[in-house]
């Protein structure tokens, strides 16, 4: 799915303008959604600063209301999955992690 629509370019830029969300959303995407207990966990354990779940729990909120997780309930517990997964975080030399290019 492109987004084209400038203010959905924004919101979609702004939810995943924080580190840590980058971060939920890879693991998010490796392991095909988590329940969020599991996800404080697994972000806690793959992260230099462990995350509480409140943390996790607010950057999950974040990242729905920009529409790119979904919050459910499973067996009881919150359920995170990826709403849009495809979008491509891509991972590269620092060199080339600076760089902007804008054609025109």
């Amino acid at each position: 799915m492109e987004v084209r629509d400038p203010e959905d370019v924004a919101e979609l830029c702004n939810a995943l303008s924080h580190p840590n969300r980058v971060h939920l959303y890879r693991l998010l995407e490796e392991h095909d959604g988590a329940f969020l207990a599991d996800l404080v966990t697994m972000a806690s354990q793959a992260l230099p600063k462990p995350l509480n779940y409140m943390t996790v729990k607010h950057h999950v909120h974040t990242l729905a209301e920009a529409g790119v997780v979904e919050l459910g309930k499973r067996d009881g517990q919150f359920f995170v999955t990826l709403k849009r997964p495809n979008i491509r975080i891509l991972e590269g030399p620092p060199e080339a992690q600076t760089e902007l290019s804008v054609e025109r």
